[in-house]
C-alpha cells in the first residue's frame, strides 16, 4: 500500500515538474513575443511620426514656393507669328513677326525652319526687329535666321518685339508645300535666359 502511495506521489510530482518544464519556456517565449510586439509598435509610431514631419515640411515648402511665385513679377514670353501675301500664282511672301509685350529688349533669337522640296526660298529679307542679322540662309531645305543685339557706346541696341523679323519669298515648284518650325533649334533670349513661348508660336505654314 505504501509503495502504491509513493508511486502515485512520484507520478504526480513528475507531472508537476513536466508541466513546469513546458510552461517556463512557453512563458519566456510569450513574454519575448509581447516585448517584440511592443518594440515593433514603438518603431511604427516613430516612423509614422517622421513621415508626418516630412509631409508637413514639404507642405510648408510648397506653400512658401507658391507665395514666392505670387510675389515675384512674371515676365511674359515672346513668340513667332506670320502673315501670308500672294504675289503670283506660284509665289507667296511670308512675313514672320517676333511678338511679345511692349518695349521688351531681346538679346538674340534663332529662327530655324525646314521646308518640303516642293518649294524653293527665292529670297530672305531681313526685318527691323534686330539691328544685326549675322545669319540668314537656306541650305538643303533648312532655313536659319539669327538676330542679335549689338553694342552702342556704353549700352546695347536690343531686338524689339512686335516688329518684322524676316520676310521669305517662296515659290511653289511642284504642288503644295509646308514650312515647319524646328523647335529644338529655335529660341529667343532675354538676359541670357530662354523666353520663347512655343505654345503661341506657329508650328507650320502651309502653301
Amino acid at each position: 500500500m505504501r509503495s502504491i502511495i509513493m508511486l502515485t506521489g512520484i507520478i504526480i510530482f513528475s507531472s508537476i515538474i513536466g508541466a513546469l518544464l513546458i510552461y517556463i519556456p512557453y512563458s519566456k517565449t510569450h513574454d519575448q513575443l509581447i516585448q517584440q510586439n511592443r518594440l515593433l509598435q514603438q518603431e511604427k509610431k516613430s516612423l509614422q511620426g517622421k513621415l508626418d514631419d516630412e509631409r508637413q515640411k514639404r507642405a510648408e515648402m510648397i506653400k512658401e514656393t507658391k507665395q514666392n511665385d505670387e510675389e515675384t513679377p512674371q515676365t511674359g514670353g515672346v513668340f513667332y507669328s506670320f502673315t501670308k501675301t500672294p504675289l503670283s500664282k506660284t509665289e507667296t511672301q511670308i512675313d514672320v513677326f517676333l511678338k511679345g509685350e511692349k518695349d521688351m529688349m531681346i538679346d538674340a533669337t534663332d529662327l530655324v525652319l525646314s521646308h518640303t522640296p516642293t518649294i524653293v526660298i527665292k529670297e530672305i529679307k531681313k526685318g527691323t526687329a534686330f539691328p544685326s542679322y549675322p545669319r540668314s540662309m537656306d541650305l538643303d531645305g533648312r532655313i536659319t535666321i539669327t538676330g542679335i543685339a549689338i553694342p552702342q557706346g556704353n549700352s546695347f541696341m536690343y531686338g524689339k518685339t512686335n516688329e518684322l523679323f524676316v520676310s521669305l519669298i517662296v515659290e511653289k515648284i511642284s504642288g503644295d508645300g509646308v514650312i515647319t518650325l524646328i523647335e529644338k533649334d529655335t529660341q529667343a533670349y532675354i538676359n541670357g535666359a530662354p523666353i520663347l513661348d512655343f505654345t503661341r508660336s506657329f508650328k507650320q505654314i502651309s502653301l
